[in-house]
């Protein structure tokens, strides 16, 4: 009863020692209480609790026209937003216009490159930049937090960081819109989750979101062993579900019908030939009329009174 009168930060402190304590106890009622009221965490572990090293991680970043590779250092307490930070001073990209990608996750700021599975040397993260455009970034925007960001920055940088390089093959693409380069990059952008697919990608493989319509594949790209399987598997596949609906729609026809084909061999019962398979006709009810005897279904076969249950089409 005490715990539920107590404010949430308290609560949230004690939790905190309880648990660097190893107090399951304590922690355990703190944990009840924060439930009670409801209240809004964000639990992050101590940067003590990871390794010091730095990581040299290798990223690929691509915008809308190119692409470049560079090496960034990290630790693995480094969350996704000082990540988009440390690009932005280092490299001069925005953290709006930045969408980071590991491990097939579209990250998000709070959990840290370690949470992604970055832990050692040569662990590989993929950054897409969008225009400003589509990021909704200001010129005024990027000027003010460009200079706040200078302001708080240390003036030694850690780490292999060479802006010329990216900033080369990528220009101000994200910023002033698309510049020709030379090392194009095949693929479409998603335009929920901002993943470069392969042109023949008919939805996202991250989020499955459907190709745009009025993206056309690269007349000169060439796909490779992994693509042309997929597609090989999706052809069978469309191939599959035609002939399926084919037979269906077969099926909802015949039962309109009164006369069907003969699926298997039969003996006509009148002549007493063998009907192969689509020769003859079958009514779909059976007759139930008595049979009748030998002399009368000879004089029906001479006469051509009567209907046969099974008639050769060869034979009119």
């Amino acid at each position: 009863r005490r715990d539920r009168t107590k404010l949430p930060a308290d609560l949230a402190l004690h939790l905190a020692q309880a648990i660097e304590y190893g107090d399951e106890e304590v922690a355990s009622q703190c944990a009840v209480a924060l439930a009670r009221q409801q209240a809004t965490l964000s639990i992050l572990l101590k940067e003590s609790n990871y390794p010091t090293d730095d990581i040299s991680m290798k990223v690929g970043v691509e915008d809308a026209t190119s692409s470049a590779s560079i090496t960034i250092r990290v630790r693995a307490h480094t969350t996704i937003a000082t990540l988009k930070q440390q690009v932005f001073q280092d490299y001069g990209f925005h953290p709006l216009v930045q969408r980071w990608i590991i491990g097939q996750c579209l990250c998000v700021d709070e959990r840290t490159v370690s949470s992604y599975g970055i832990r050692k040397d040569g662990d590989t993260a993929f950054l897409y930049l969008l225009s400003a455009k589509m990021a909704e970034l200001t010129e005024q925007r990027y000027e003010e937090d460009q200079a706040l960001g200078r302001a708080a920055s240390s003036p030694e940088r850690r780490g292999p960081l060479r802006p010329g390089t990216i900033q080369h093959a990528l220009g101000q693409a994200w910023l002033l819109g698309p510049v020709p380069v030379s090392g194009l990059v095949a693929g479409w952008s998603c335009p929920k989750c901002t993943f470069i697919n392969k042109p023949t990608r008919p939805g996202c493989e991250m989020c499955s979101t459907d190709r745009p319509e009025d993206y056309v594949v690269p007349g000169s790209y060439k796909p490779d062993e992994t693509e042309l399987w997929r597609m090989q598997q999706e052809q069978e596949g469309i191939l599959q579900y035609q002939q399926r609906l084919k037979n269906f729609q077969q099926l909802l026809q015949l039962e309109e019908e009164v006369l069907v084909p003969n699926r298997e061999v039969l003996e006509c019962r009148i002549c007493y030939q063998r009907v192969a398979p689509g020769e003859g006709v079958l009514l779909r009810e059976p007759c139930t009329a008595p049979p009748a005897s030998s002399s009368s279904r000879r004089r029906t076969a001479a006469t051509g009174s009567a209907a046969p249950s099974a008639r050769p089409r060869s034979a009119g």
